[in-house]
């Protein structure tokens, strides 16, 4: 079922009130991932609990989308599944970094209310491959057999050889 998304909340105080949602939100609306989209259409699905993880105020999640990205290797459009699950210990001061569980990534509480667009595009981007490109060959060059090196090419550095006998 799915629920309100807010947009920004105080995730101390739902995470003492164990709060759950999920939702949807619109690629459009998130500005900040654009520069890296090739179109802006779509939604992300987001899931978001709030509690108490090893004691810890904690953010777990997940955001997935099919984003609109350009393939590195033939510089045409492609559409890529991105999947994304988090958890982010929610701590007041930087201090508390160092103590925080091997499996929690740290988010530091800023101000009353925090970002939950903030949440779900850095998860995203973090999400997306270093280097996107489709599964199978998309260029003709990828698309050749290896063609036999020719050997008997000009060499411009062959005349040192004789220099040094």
């Amino acid at each position: 079922m799915r629920q309100y998304l807010p947009r920004a909340a105080d995730f101390l105080q739902l995470a003492e009130n164990n709060r759950q949602f999920e939702g949807t939100m619109s690629i459009n609306e998130l500005e900040r991932l654009h520069d890296v989209l090739n179109s802006t259409e779509g939604d992300v699905s987001v899931a978001l609990k709030f509690g108490w993880k090893y004691g810890i105020r904690s953010l777990t999640g997940s955001v997935s989308a099919d984003l609109d990205l350009i393939c590195q290797r033939c510089l045409n459009p492609m559409k890529i599944n991105i999947r994304g699950d988090f958890c982010l210990a929610l701590i007041e001061d930087t201090a508390e970094i160092d103590d925080l569980p091997n499996d929690m990534e740290p988010y530091v509480i800023e101000g009353d209310k925090q970002s939950i667009d903030d949440v779900v595009i850095d998860e995203l981007l973090l999400s997306i491959p270093l280097v996107v490109k489709h599964d199978d060959e998309c260029t003709d060059y990828m698309s050749h057999e290896d063609d036999a090196v020719d050997t008997d090419t000009y060499k411009p550095f062959a005349s040192i050889k004789d220099l040094l006998n």
